[in-house]
């Protein structure tokens, strides 16, 4: 498949399987053109690392 991955984790990860590995999630996202980006409450962008 394009993002490296075989069917069955594909499959796995659509249904929302624990266990999915985080790496592999990231290459199927880089590989749909997604971006994965963390917020930390109660810190906004323009604050950065004060």
């Amino acid at each position: 498949m394009t993002c490296g991955t075989g069917l069955r984790f594909i499959i796995d990860l659509e249904k929302g399987k624990p266990t999915c590995q985080i790496g592999k999630i990231l290459q199927v996202l880089q590989a749909l053109g997604l971006k994965l980006q963390i917020a930390v409450p109660g810190l906004n962008a323009t604050q950065g690392d004060k």
